[in-house]
């Protein structure tokens, strides 16, 4: 019984310590405060030009009109219920790319944010406050935000932005998921001793959270 009872005390105390890891992260209440849905219009062209600027500075191919994952309200509100999150997640966002710009990929050829729960909830059948639409989803303890980039890069570029990602302490992200792919699909001859690296077409795929 004492056995048990100290896998249990065991178990118990690694679950406190992990919640603990991840209170680090917590956004301050007013990081997530919901807002106007039409100043998020504003605060997306804001996010697309500064990137722009990363990228493009850093003579990054991007693909046509590219709005990093947010093409969905390029031209559109989001629902009140979840610009806090949104403006969260774009800021979340910027600082993953920025430091994808900065380490110098050939190109960067797709980026996929999926949507969550408080973008595509039912509307409230009667008009209340904003927090009606979060109750009516159960807001969970914290948001897993899907993302999926995809870039062409080599190899010391790859492995300083994943190092990157490691090591940040300012946002909770996930790698779930790393596909690399060589460009040359056929093994080096004795003659390419001198080659450059290889660039690889990778696809990422992350998920940043919050408590």
């Amino acid at each position: 019984m004492e056995e048990k009872q100290s896998i249990v005390n065991d178990y118990a105390k690694g679950a406190q310590d992990l919640q603990g890891q991840f209170a680090a992260y917590r956004p301050k209440a007013n990081a997530v405060a919901d807002f106007a849905p039409d100043k998020f219009s504003a605060i997306v062209s804001s996010y697309r030009n500064r990137l722009n600027y990363e990228f493009q500075e850093n003579k990054v191919e991007l693909p046509d009109q590219c709005v990093y994952g947010f093409e969905a309200y390029a031209n559109k509100f989001p629902r009140p219920e979840a610009t806090g999150e949104l403006s969260y997640q774009v800021k979340a966002t910027e600082w993953l790319l920025t430091k994808l710009a900065k380490n110098k990929p050939e190109a960067l050829l797709n980026v996929v944010r999926a949507k969550f729960d408080l973008e595509s909830a039912p509307a409230p059948v009667t008009r209340g406050s904003r927090n009606t639409v979060k109750a009516a989803v159960k807001e969970p303890a914290y948001y897993v935000m899907p993302l999926e980039l995809t870039f062409r890069s080599d190899e010391k570029g790859l492995s300083n932005f994943l190092s990157e990602i490691a090591n940040t302490d300012r946002y909770a992200f996930v790698i779930r998921n790393v596909r690399v792919q060589n460009e040359r699909m056929t093994p080096p001859t004795k003659g390419d001793a001198q080659f450059e690296p290889a660039k690889v077409k990778t696809s990422m795929d992350y998920a940043f959270v919050y408590d």
